[in-house]
């Protein structure tokens, strides 16, 4: 290997670790990142490789703790937790694999209802349900909850569940 293409290594592998000192970087995200920074094709490899082996970038473990933290914070359905993952550049079958593992169905289901409850407390400090004994009300208060846990990725089936119990 040449002088400047060691300096370069060097330089790739030094911002590769800057970067992975602020947060966890998929494979994906830190590869983006050295090309944003200029550095060529073979070096960006060869730097992402030497980090694999080193075990400081992981896929696997990555998609892993995402999915792990985003449903026991009990924001985030499974749909929600693929789709960051995707957004992230984590290959399918490993984002498949770590949502199978940390999303299991009644772990999502505590997360929905946690999720469910502070939308009603939220709606009720803004007292928007204090005529909660009328039917029209309480339609649209549905219907809102529906689309608030939707949009958090909780599944559809999972969601009128819950709200045909709790509403």
């Amino acid at each position: 290997m040449s002088e400047p293409a060691r300096d370069e290594r060097a330089e790739a592998i030094s911002a590769a670790m800057a970067s992975l000192a602020r947060r966890a970087l998929s494979r994906a995200e830190l590869d983006a990142k050295l090309r944003a920074r200029g550095f060529s094709e073979d070096i960006v490899a060869a730097v992402l490789s030497r980090l694999e082996e080193l075990k400081l970038i992981d896929d696997r473990a990555l998609a892993e703790r995402v999915a792990r933290r985003r449903v026991e914070s009990g924001r985030a359905g499974r749909f929600r937790v693929r789709t960051e993952l995707r957004r992230r550049g984590v290959p399918d079958e490993i984002l498949e694999d770590a949502v199978a593992s940390s999303v299991p169905p009644e772990r999502e289901r505590a997360s929905a209802s946690t999720e469910l409850e502070r939308f009603l407390r939220s709606r009720a400090r803004r007292r928007e349900t204090r005529d909660e004994t009328r039917d029209e009300t309480r339609k649209r208060l549905r219907a809102a909850a529906f689309r608030h846990l939707i949009a958090r990725g909780f599944p559809a089936e999972l969601v009128r569940d819950l709200l045909g119990v709790s509403l």
